[in-house]
Order: structure tokens, then C-alpha cells, then sequence
């Protein structure tokens, strides 16, 4: 996948200024999080982290400082409108 390459590549690149990370992993940041519920399913994903994460960003919208996204795997996304509203947003 390019988001594991990207990785790679950028841990031996210091002068390259943009962080490559997961959907799960950002939504995670913006609610504050540090990791998902053991139990995590689909409902966590798709509507309870989503939900904390917005509440997240209305509070520190700060965060929002993502310009431009790059998205692999967006076919992962685009049947999950709420989160790929949340990605657009960034």
C-alpha cells in the first residue's frame, strides 16, 4: 500500500514536512483518544468515533490543518459518506 511506503520512505527523509497516517488513527487524535475500545466494531468506526471526533474538532478546530490529503484506499471511504465528509473537511 503507498501509505506503508510513504512511511518508510519519510523516516529517512527529515526535510519532507507532511505526516502520512490512517483514517482510524486521526479520528482517534480529534476525540481525544489513544486507541479504540477492545470491542470496537463497524458502529464504533463509522458513527461512535465519528461522532467524538467532530464534537473534537468543533473544540479545537485547530486541528483542521490538513492541506492537501492524500487518500489510499479511497474506495474504503466512498460508501461511508460521513467519514469521507470528515476527510473533505480537513
Amino acid at each position: 500500500m503507498i501509505a506503508e511506503e510513504l512511511q518508510r520512505i519519510l523516516r529517512t527523509s527529515p526535510d519532507v514536512n507532511f505526516v502520512v497516517r490512517n483514517i482510524n488513527s486521526v479520528m482517534l487524535e480529534f476525540a481525544g483518544l489513544k486507541e479504540n475500545p477492545v470491542d470496537a466494531d463497524s458502529q464504533w468506526h463509522e458513527h461512535s468515533l465519528l461522532k467524538v471526533a467532530l464534537k473534537g474538532l468543533e473544540q479545537q478546530p485547530f486541528l483542521r490543518n490538513f492541506s492537501p490529503t492524500m487518500i489510499d484506499e479511497f474506495q474504503d471511504l466512498v460508501d461511508k459518506p460521513s467519514i469521507l465528509s470528515l476527510v473533505l473537511s480537513l
